[in-house]
């Protein structure tokens, strides 16, 4: 039997009518959806932050050859 808990009350899925059903449903998917979201945004994090590096890394260079040439 599925369980959902709202407010620290547990309730029963098995048990709820069709409008319910299409309720939990909705609260299944957004809660997917907000975990998908997160995940997105901690890899885009990631990613700005490796880019970050790559730019700094890249002006040092660049810094480099100026003063070289």
């Amino acid at each position: 039997m599925a369980k959902i808990t709202i407010d620290d009350d547990e309730y029963q899925t098995d048990d709820y009518n069709d409008h319910q059903k299409k309720i939990y449903e909705e609260i299944l998917f957004a809660r997917s959806e907000m975990q998908r979201l997160e995940y997105t945004f901690n890899v885009l994090s990631e990613r700005t932050k490796m880019l970050a590096v790559s730019l700094t890394n890249a002006s040092e260079q660049v810094e480099e050859e100026v003063s070289d040439g």
